[in-house]
């Protein structure tokens, strides 16, 4: 199983017991006193899965001594740590999910998010190529990064879809009583070629897919053994 997850300097830990846990934190506390490394204790929590008691999980948090300019000279406290409840949201690598998997909140956000930028887009004076290169860069980009990583079906990405489509015919002069098969269709059919949020998505899912079967060193792998 996986045991720990890092990302620039965003670190996961998973345990089966919260005792092991207690055990991962004390650890990675000691090792900050020792290196001079510091916790971001606000954005620090635990969660918890089908445990029969919860027994407070705490970290140890180093307080420097008063008028010493060294980090080496203070005291260590220790402070229970927030822990977030299985319907609480929590943000990870930009994704917001909870412990029953509910991403509905993330694609709230997500849609109000893609709406502003079209009605601030939707002012702004570009050609027809430049607003494709501006719906695949400035909403595309945000779109696929936030839900990669997230299951929703077809139509629920279909709102997002939606208010992009709308910015894409007013850009590039067509009807809005246009059926979308053509803005969406290939190129090669007599479409238009532009990829919806669906299809970004899962293109994206693909290659990571791809890149984790492909990998000497991939979890995939050793989960198939």
């Amino acid at each position: 199983p996986v045991a720990q997850s890092y990302f620039v300097d965003d670190s996961t830990f998973m345990q089966k017991t919260i005792s092991g846990m207690q055990q991962v934190i004390t650890g990675i506390c000691k090792f900050c006193f020792a290196t001079g490394m510091e916790i971001n204790f606000g954005k620090s929590f635990y969660t918890t899965i089908n445990v029969e008691q919860e027994i407070p999980i705490k970290m140890w948090k180093w307080v420097p001594a008063p008028h010493e300019s060294s980090w080496m000279y203070g005291t260590s406290i220790l402070t229970p740590m927030t822990k977030k409840e299985n319907k609480e949201y929590w943000k990870y690598l930009g994704h917001l999910t909870n412990n029953e998997g509910c991403s509905k909140e993330a694609l709230k956000k997500l849609l109000v998010k893609v709406d502003e930028q079209v009605e601030h887009l939707m002012g702004k004076r570009m050609s027809k190529n430049g607003a494709i290169e501006v719906i695949n860069t400035l909403i595309h980009s945000v779109v696929t990064y936030a839900l990669q990583f997230a299951s929703f079906s077809k139509n629920a990405i279909r709102q997002i879809d939606a208010s992009i489509m709308r910015l894409v015919k007013s850009k590039l002069k067509i009807a809005r009583s246009t059926d979308d098969s053509i803005v969406k269709g290939s190129v090669l059919g007599a479409g238009l070629g532009i990829q919806t949020a669906w299809d970004k998505i899962n293109i994206a899912k693909l290659k990571i897919l791809s890149a984790g079967l492909n990998s000497k060193h991939s979890f995939y792998f050793r989960a198939m053994l």
